[in-house]
């Protein structure tokens, strides 16, 4: 896959998984994302899409996994299709025995600003809509959830216009959150980071970011702690080389573990067509201090099932 791009799926279709994160389950990876269509000249959410694959290059569409309503009898439904469904993540719930779907849930204006829940028994089936809640009743909007190796949960969201970042325990059963730290809050009250991606690595937690700029590209920071729940420090941007100040053109969404390789997830953001957002797939390499390093490769080479 060439990064940047357009990318397919098996079937030959644009491949649409936009904000998206990745589930890894019995030898299994689903890819579940943001689509859009073009409805009454304006590009919307027509729900979460959901990707399988074994290789992580060859992608089965298996179909819509969070769908929305187009019909106006349902105008005041949170999944309305004029609403927001950004960055879906999707978590296996050990107590629920429940796929559990949290997403960035708004209005056009951005003032709904909830984490939005949805569950489903499998990880491909249509998944039902529990609710919208505003975690300590403080508004969130870019989000993604981390599993410990514990089985703790967590959920990363901006908050507070984008002007703090916090990681929040997500309760046992998926529906309540509970003790929070703060990430990243540089100046209160003023946009600075949005579109969060976790990862940990030597037992320290990392998370990628961006910064607020609408649909334009700007330079990624990445912050570390020892916990969770602990202090964490910024350690400024991990990309290095050309266009390295605007994340090589791309966005923040996800980072995935592959036994020991770990993968930077970012979107190519197309405001003018959102369904053509193209995909930017890159290997995190790590200095010997163990900061994180991200560098520019053309072309997604794959990861060593065996590193």
């Amino acid at each position: 896959m060439k990064n940047g791009t357009v990318w397919l799926d098996t079937d030959g279709e644009i491949l649409q998984a936009h904000g998206g994160g990745i589930l890894h389950k019995n030898g299994v990876f689903y890819w579940y994302g943001e689509c859009y269509e073009k409805i009454s000249g304006h590009y919307c959410n027509s729900g979460v899409r959901c990707y399988s694959s074994t290789d992580l290059k060859n992608w089965k569409n298996e179909g819509m996994v969070l769908k929305v309503f187009k019909d106006r009898d349902w105008c005041q439904h949170d999944l309305y299709y004029t609403n927001i469904i950004q960055r879906p993540k999707v978590v296996f719930n050990r107590a629920r025995n429940k796929y559990m779907m949290y997403f960035h849930l708004d209005n056009s204006n951005y003032t709904k600003a909830k984490v939005g829940i949805a569950e489903c028994d499998t990880p491909t089936g249509e998944f039902h809509y529990i609710g919208g809640i505003q975690p300590h009743f403080r508004p969130s909007h870019d989000l993604t959830v981390f599993e410990d190796e514990d089985g703790s949960t967590y959920l990363i969201n901006a908050s507070d216009h984008n002007s703090l970042t916090r990681a929040i325990v997500i309760s046992d059963d998926g529906l309540h959150f509970g003790t929070y730290s703060v990430i990243a809050m540089e100046i209160p009250g003023r946009a600075t980071r949005e579109a969060p991606a976790v990862f940990k690595r030597n037992g320290k937690y990392y998370m990628i970011s961006s910064g607020c700029s609408g649909w334009h590209p700007n330079a990624a920071q990445i912050h570390v702690a020892d916990s969770m729940l602990g202090e964490w420090k910024c350690l400024g941007n991990p990309c290095v080389g050309k266009d390295s100040e605007l994340t090589f053109n791309s966005q923040s969404t996800f980072v995935l573990q592959v036994n020991n390789q770990y993968i930077y997830m970012g979107d190519r953001w197309k405001p003018e067509v959102l369904n053509e957002s193209g995909y930017v797939w890159l290997p995190i390499e790590f200095d010997e201090q163990g900061r994180p390093i991200i560098e520019w490769h053309e072309e997604w080479k794959g990861v060593d099932e065996n590193a």
